[in-house]
């Protein structure tokens, strides 16, 4: 866990200073998210049940996917997607308001042409037509995190409101 802890701070990584980023760079970050992406798949029905991991997606990965996705070098916003597809498909019962806020916040953005390249518009597309072939993403997309009812005898109490949620969306405010 804790080597997964480390690889997603790698993710988070920004470029030193407001250079561009170089080819190590790169390099480093493509290897961290490979990594990362091996263990999401080979691992989800154990690391989903785990507290540390879950909050250390939360807390890192989430985070550095939304600081990759829109960083302008191709190969770094495609492994992004790839991780978030990762996420959906392992994860999005665990960190669905997360994957809602990202959605909402940064896919519709890039789309909807106010940020991100052609390249990136085309990787958001291709990651929505996978998303869109599982009626289950396609809900949790859509529908958001609060879709699902409460369990019996509880109020409903929206995902976007928990604390960890309201930390991204201020990680989101200080992106865009």
């Amino acid at each position: 866990l804790h080597v997964m802890r480390a690889l997603c701070k790698l993710t988070t990584k920004e470029t030193p200073g407001k250079s561009a980023p170089t080819d190590a760079f790169i390099q480093n970050k493509v290897l961290a998210m490979e990594l990362v992406q091996h263990i999401l798949q080979s691992h989800s029905s154990l690391m989903a049940e785990n507290v540390f991991f879950v909050a250390t997606l939360k807390k890192y990965l989430v985070t550095g996917i939304l600081r990759t996705i829109l960083c302008g070098v191709p190969v770094l916003s495609q492994h992004s997607m790839n991780l978030v597809l990762s996420l959906f498909q392992g994860y999005r019962h665990v960190i669905r308001g997360e994957l809602f806020m990202l959605f909402s916040n940064v896919f519709v953005k890039v789309i909807k042409g106010r940020k991100g390249t052609a390249s990136e518009k085309i990787i958001t597309l291709q990651l929505l037509s996978q998303i869109c072939e599982d009626p289950h993403m396609l809900a949790d997309v859509f529908l958001g995190p609060a879709h699902e009812p409460a369990p019996e005898g509880e109020q409903p109490v929206p995902a976007h409101r928990s604390p960890s949620n309201q930390e991204f969306e201020t990680e989101l405010r200080r992106e865009f």
